[in-house]
């Protein structure tokens, strides 16, 4: 994997469990953690604030949370987007729930900026047009800074509440 500052990453095994054991970082850390679950920064693509929320525990499918990791999964993807309206990087989210066979669970938080909106009337239907100018576009030291200092932002938010 190539994180979003362009550093290559190789661990064995599932990169969702490897990051929630801290077998490595990212370039601006990580804005949220329990014994549940993760919140960070997108690993890949360079938009500000496209956040993901992944259960430490591995599964692949939805259908495999318990009643309570989906009510935690949930309050956080709350807690997240309302963070993030509170810090202006947009209005709208669209709040993406992937699921695959190889693939680790996880909650994509995806902000509705205004350049995609312009270009594309949905976002959510063009993911991997938004995906691919993310990662061949936006790979700018304004932008990653800008991306580090949200993170740093958001896990101040995060500190100041009391979450039970």
């Amino acid at each position: 994997m190539i994180d979003y500052s362009g550093r290559e990453i190789i661990v064995e095994g599932c990169y969702s469990c490897a990051y929630g054991e801290h077998k490595f970082t990212l370039p601006c850390g990580m804005v949220y953690e329990n014994d549940l679950l993760t919140v960070s920064q997108d690993w890949e693509l360079p938009i500000v604030g496209f956040m993901i929320i992944c259960p430490k525990r591995h599964v692949n499918y939805f259908s495999e949370l318990s009643q309570y990791e989906i009510a935690e999964l949930f309050k956080f993807v709350k807690l997240t987007t309302t963070f993030l309206k509170e810090l202006g990087v947009c209005k709208e989210f669209d709040v993406v729930v992937s699921e695959k066979q190889s693939s680790h669970f996880h909650i994509w938080i995806s902000p509705k900026h205004l350049w995609e909106i312009e270009k594309y009337i949905s976002p959510v239907k063009h993911f991997a047009e938004i995906f691919e100018f993310a990662k061949t576009r936006l790979k700018t030291n304004d932008n990653l800074k800008e991306i580090s200092i949200l993170v740093s932002k958001l896990r101040e938010k995060f500190k100041t509440i009391s979450i039970d």
